[in-house]
């Protein structure tokens, strides 16, 4: 489930984790009422957001390890600090969305998730 930010020509946009735009085709999707369903259980709560944490601290390395953004002395590599960026963001998208699937979570409480992790300290 994805919550849809707007229709292109027979694509629709959706806002996954990160920052960009995603779209799907209009043949792939399927509307839906959705009511935001966090998991009861503290556990698993906290479980789901230290695995997102995981998945994004993985995204930025691989991203960095791809697309470095400075050469072996520190130098900046600025050719190569858009492509990181990109790498990264779809990267993060990819590697949220398993942790979701893994725990059989809906995307959309994903800032929900992220938010209560932050202020209880997980």
């Amino acid at each position: 489930m994805f919550e849809l930010h707007g229709k292109e020509g027979n694509w629709y946009r959706i806002k996954m984790f990160s920052p960009n735009w995603r779209y799907v085709h209009r043949s792939l999707v399927q509307k839906a009422q959705y009511v935001h369903a966090v998991p009861n259980v503290v556990s698993v709560r906290r479980d789901i957001f230290q695995a997102l944490v995981r998945a994004q601290n993985r995204a930025d390395v691989k991203a960095d390890e791809t697309c470095p953004i400075q050469d072996k002395h520190g130098k900046p590599l600025s050719d190569n600090v858009r492509e990181n960026l990109e790498l990264m963001w779809l990267l993060t998208d990819r590697y949220k969305l398993h942790v979701m699937h893994t725990f059989e979570a809906q995307p959309p409480i994903h800032d929900i998730i992220i938010h209560e992790g932050i202020k209880k300290g997980w």
